[in-house]
This record gives C-alpha cells, structure tokens and sequence, in this order.
C-alpha cells in the first residue's frame, strides 16, 4: 500500500468511528432510549450533590436553594428516589 492509500483507509475508519459516536450522542440527547435518561438523570443528581457539598462546606453561610428545582426533572423513578434523599440531606443540615 502506497502512503496516500494509507492516508485514505486512516481517514475512511475515523469517518466512520466519528459517524458512529455522532449518531450515539444525538441518541443520547434526543433521549431515544433508557441509557440517555439514565446519564441525564446522573448529571442532574451530580448537580444537586455538588450543591450539598458547598453548602456543608459554607457551613451554613451559602443557600444554594435555586437549584433544588432540579430534583422536580429528574425522570427515572430510581433517581428520583435518589434525588429525594440528597433533598431530605440538604433538610437536615
């Protein structure tokens, strides 16, 4: 194989692997199927433990109440669940 052969079988496999991963994330964001709920539920519950941790952090002096109203988008009944308990947390301290 000569290199410009080379060059133009390199370039035709990231093509397609870029198609690929292109064609997983619209998937993702369109939310199609299961996994995007899933991974958008975990952002979403990732945000409200960031904002128990700087709250605790401030030691009472940061209210970041604002975004609670994350908890109320949350989809999947097991991360709802979870939300709720990182909600009841934030209640106690």
């Amino acid at each position: 194989m000569t290199l410009m052969e080379n060059v133009t079988a390199v370039g035709a496999v990231v093509r397609y692997a870029g198609e690929n991963i292109r064609a997983v994330w619209e998937e993702l964001e369109a939310s199609q199927i299961l996994e995007s709920h899933y991974v958008q539920d975990l952002d979403k519950i990732e945000l409200l433990l960031q904002m128990v941790e700087y709250e605790k952090r401030g030691k009472g002096t940061m209210n970041l109440s604002e975004f609670t109203y994350v908890e109320s988008k949350v989809i999947l009944p097991e991360m709802k669940s979870i939300a709720s308990d990182i909600i009841r947390e934030r209640e106690k301290f």
